[in-house]
């Protein structure tokens, strides 16, 4: 699936926004804070197809989670997720509302949250079992939040949202049970999100397969000396280890008789391997890479974009990624320099603030900008 054009209506920061003509690979620039990673949670939430882990996800990663004690101190705490995040200057009353939706390759998606009305005595809303409110009452459920996708045969999912703006963990777990699973492969790559676990498991998936020697050429582009890639596997990396940010995996290099844990070559190796494994291992859908250049000196760039942009074309995955670096951007005109077409398959968007459209710039842009020194961030 391709997204041709992106529009976002009241989520996060933006009133209305909205990005046309979107091509294979993309890259979206701006200031901090200008709203560039809230446009992939924005691809990331309306491509979910139902699947509400996207949503508690994107608000764990932004820490945007409140810990709540319970009147019974034998209980566990209660997490609480801030869905009033997700809506401009974070309304939740009733009748506040989102709109995401998008014109894709295969028809037009669409997704609105809606803040309606909901009434204690309607038990299949707030089931006393799991939606246990703290002892001041703050967080007990009192509306209930309607999320409606227009594919599939989904129906609306309702989730009891607090005075807070809040929905707790447990009605997120309950509600997840009925929906369906994303038909659109999607992944998001960010730092945060390339632990030792993930990364190992991706790997374990493209071992002994053709994928597992694209993943090894683009790691050349850091240290050419690596001759193979090898995994503990998953099953077998200590639970302890499970969750740091590198471990598990381990590298031979020319003339060297040593396993070299990946994790003591640096940020960039193990960046590469993270970005490698989720662009090899998503054909025909949607990559999403905050940062695309963090951990990854700009000397090399220009192979790493051509990397993607191969792996892409050849993959059927359509990439949106952010930086804030100008030797990023500037590295895109060597994947367009050989190929400049009329409907560009690269692309730069700018996000300005307060401005409803994305500035965009085609391949030929790109070239003239890198060319001539132009800032487009």
């Amino acid at each position: 699936m391709r997204i041709k054009n992106l529009n976002i209506e009241n989520f996060r920061g933006f009133g209305r926004f909205t990005m046309k003509n979107l091509g294979r690979v993309n890259l979206i620039v701006g200031a901090n804070n200008c709203g560039k990673t809230t446009v992939l949670e924005a691809v990331s939430v309306l491509m979910s197809n139902g699947n509400l882990a996207t949503i508690w996800t994107i608000l764990n990663r932004r820490g945007e989670v409140i810990w709540v004690d319970r009147d019974d101190p034998t209980e566990p705490v209660s997490r609480q997720y801030e869905v009033r995040r997700l809506f401009r200057g974070h309304e939740t009353n009733v009748g506040s509302y989102f709109r995401l939706s998008a014109d894709t390759d295969t028809g037009g998606v669409e997704l609105v949250g809606r803040v309606e009305e909901g009434r204690p005595d309607q038990a299949q809303l707030f089931d006393p079992e799991l939606l246990l409110a703290d002892s001041r009452g703050e967080f007990l459920p009192l509306r209930r939040l309607s999320l409606s996708w227009s594919d599939g045969d989904l129906k609306p999912t309702h989730l009891p949202i607090s005075q807070q703006g809040t929905v707790s963990a447990d009605a997120f777990n309950l509600a997840r049970r009925g929906v369906a699973h994303n038909h659109c492969p999607l992944r998001f790559v960010t730092a945060s999100s390339l632990v030792a676990e993930v990364v190992s498991r991706l790997f374990d998936d493209v071992v002994l397969t053709p994928e597992e020697d694209n993943v090894t050429e683009m790691l050349r582009i850091i240290e050419p000396s690596i001759e193979r890639i090898a995994s503990a596997g998953s099953e077998r990396t200590p639970s302890n280890l499970r969750y740091l940010p590198r471990g598990g995996l381990f590298v031979r290099l020319k003339g060297s008789k040593d396993r070299v844990p990946i994790g003591s070559m640096g940020d960039g190796i193990w960046r590469m391997l993270g970005l490698a494994l989720n662009v090899v291992q998503c054909a025909n859908g949607i990559l999403l890479v905050d940062e695309i250049d963090t951990g990854i000196h700009h000397t090399i760039m220009d192979d790493v974009w051509k990397f993607v942009y191969s792996s892409a074309k050849k993959n059927n995955v359509q990439v949106l990624a952010t930086t804030h670096s100008q030797d990023c951007y500037q590295s895109l005109a060597v994947i367009c320099r050989d190929s400049v077409a009329t409907d560009s398959d690269v692309t730069i968007r700018r996000i300005e603030p307060g401005r409803e459209q994305a500035v965009a710039y085609t391949e030929q842009e790109i070239v003239a900008a890198a060319e001539h020194g132009i800032e487009v961030r």
